[in-house]
């Protein structure tokens, strides 16, 4: 058990697992709610899982597979002796600290737009269905007061139109991807 850390498998396959990572406190992230899938080989533990971000974070490409040191981008440097929690207590440290580490899937932002991320995390949670089915609104309990003043908003979704949130335009998304940065 991950504190700020809570992880469950999607399917019965096993294969791949929803993730929420809290924001830590007095950082750009704090109060956000970031929600993200593992996509696990059937070799696993011996092969390590890719790692997506879905919540709009100023940190991470959305939907994108993002490299890190300890994903399937870097297999070598795996040690399947790993549990799903010690990999994303590192990811999440990654996440939240590491902005030299600039590779695939990571982006650069303000600390400003990644505290307006942070702010809006849950109502762009709620449109998102594998959220919503594993962690509903208040994925960490009812009785966290970090829950509190984010899950009570609503967001109309409709299957066949996108909701639209105000602070999530195209314009957004696109920036977002132009910021992209490799590093090998």
């Amino acid at each position: 058990i991950v504190p700020g850390i809570i992880a469950k498998p999607l399917n019965e396959s096993l294969l791949l697992w929803g993730y929420v990572i809290r924001g830590v406190k007095d950082t750009p992230f704090d109060g956000g709610v970031y929600y993200g899938e593992l996509e696990f080989s059937k070799n696993f533990p011996y092969i390590p899982p890719h790692v997506l971000m879905y919540t709009p974070n100023g940190r991470f490409v959305p939907g994108e597979r993002i490299c890190v040191s300890i994903s399937a981008f870097h297999p070598t440097n795996w040690d399947p002796s790993w549990t799903v929690g010690a990999f994303l207590h590192c990811f999440a440290h990654f996440m939240m600290f590491d902005e030299k580490g600039m590779g695939m899937g990571a982006i650069g932002s303000s600390a400003e737009q990644k505290r307006v991320f942070a702010k809006q995390s849950m109502l762009y949670n709620k449109t998102n269905k594998n959220f919503m089915k594993a962690f509903g609104e208040k994925p960490f309990g009812p009785e966290d007061s970090e829950n509190k003043d984010r899950t009570n908003a609503t967001v109309e979704t409709d299957d066949e139109e996108e909701s639209e949130l105000s602070s999530f335009s195209e314009s957004d998304n696109e920036t977002f991807h132009n910021l992209l940065t490799w590093k090998f």
